[in-house]
């Protein structure tokens, strides 16, 4: 099994969330403290099956824990700029 990395800041918000140290979500999932710490702050992958027993202690899916932000578009700079897309576009003329 290939690790994936998950959202730690979600793990971290959804534990912080229900007033839950890393010990209380270490004892409730049976899962190490230590890798539990690793995993939120993004230094370590996690197996797909404690990202699952992630989920079910959580009540979401695995796709929700791993989830990042989406990409925004780029948008014109403050100053009224034009955006890279314009611009590449005007190169292409």
């Amino acid at each position: 099994m290939v690790p994936v990395t998950p959202n730690g800041t979600k793990i971290k918000a959804l534990r912080t969330a229900r007033g839950m140290t890393l010990r209380d979500l270490a004892a409730a999932t049976g899962l190490d403290n230590g890798n539990l710490s690793r995993i939120e702050r993004g230094t370590r992958g996690v197996r797909p099956k404690t990202l699952a027993t992630l989920a079910d202690f959580y009540g979401t899916t695995i796709d929700a824990l791993r989830l990042r932000r989406p990409p925004t578009r780029r948008h014109p700079d403050r100053n009224g700029g034009p955006t890279r897309h314009t611009i590449d576009a005007r190169r292409a003329r």
